[in-house]
């Protein structure tokens, strides 16, 4: 088992380091071989939104991830990962690392949303596959209208109408023991923030597999975010205050132009995007940062 959970770790982490699985003497992708790595990715989905797990050794994989396979059960690796079934799957996308493709595909599993990334080496082998942050849309799933909601909550929140946020909404697993131990009683209440004065128009964004949903508040002493976050089944799996900021106009994709970056920090690979006008030059330039509130 130890030898496992180790083995483990290492797949996880192959969008990061995907060196690791395999040779570190492995050539780069060259010469295009006629292969279809889709097809490959859209069978191996096939088979894990079906639990055919022992279907998934019929694949050509490379020395190292069919040694893995030899010694390991994969049943028993996704049963550690707890992620339930496949609820959805959505399109397919390819990127390339260090000479190796990544076919990611946004999964939506019962308890989690993540990508499935399947990584494929210079002589079309799967060397490895792990799940990322997920970068497709949670919207397809929900049956509830996210917005009236995070209004709705708030509104018992703003009331103190305490048995209403207790009974009137539907909370995961985990939010249901918080609850239990007192949060609404004890920790937070729109007491200490006075009349609500006004309700600003929300928005949703994606996080970590989570829709949330952002609506900007004023209270007579103090203006925030009311965050709800959602999981794929349209539960409400968290709730916090964040730095006030409105919605705002989204960018016209005609007038600008959207560049995707990779940084090389500390031996560490950080994504970015860069965003520059479609004309003219010599622009000044804004940095944001991520997990920074209102600019994030």
């Amino acid at each position: 088992m130890k030898r496992l959970l180790i083995i483990l770790v290492a797949l996880l982490m192959v969008g990061c380091t995907t060196n690791e699985l395999v040779n570190e003497a492995a050539t780069p992708l060259t010469d295009v071989v006629e292969f279809d790595k889709y097809e490959v990715a859209e069978a191996f989905n096939v088979l894990l939104k079906a639990g055919d797990y022992e279907g998934m050794h019929d694949f050509e994989y490379s020395k190292d991830m069919a040694t893995f396979l030899e010694e390991n059960d994969l049943s028993d690796v996704f049963e550690q990962l707890d992620l339930g079934a496949v609820v959805e799957q959505q399109a397919i996308k390819e990127s390339e690392k260090s000479g190796f493709i990544i076919l990611s595909t946004p999964t939506i599993f019962e308890n989690k949303s993540l990508d499935v990334n399947l990584v494929f080496d210079a002589e079309n082998k799967i060397s490895g596959f792990n799940v990322g942050q997920f970068t497709g849309d949670l919207s397809t799933t929900l049956d509830v209208d996210a917005l009236a909601l995070g209004v709705k909550h708030h509104q018992a929140f703003a009331d103190q109408n305490l048995e209403s946020l207790v009974k009137a909404f539907e909370y995961t697993e985990q939010m249901n023991k918080v609850i239990e131990e007192g949060l609404f009683e004890n920790d937070i209440t729109s007491e200490r923030y006075g009349t609500l004065v006004e309700v600003k128009e929300g928005y949703t964004f994606e996080v970590s597999g989570y829709l949330v949903v952002s609506i900007p508040v004023i209270y007579e002493t103090k203006s925030f975010n009311y965050d709800l976050a959602l999981d794929s089944n349209g539960k409400i799996a968290g709730l916090s205050f964040s730095e006030f900021a409105e919605k705002t106009l989204e960018a016209d994709n005609e007038k600008v132009t959207e560049i995707a970056l990779n940084a090389d920090v500390n031996d560490m690979s950080l994504p970015g995007i860069l965003t520059v006008p479609s004309e003219g030059e010599n622009f000044p330039v804004v940095i944001l940062v991520h997990g920074s509130g209102a600019s994030d």
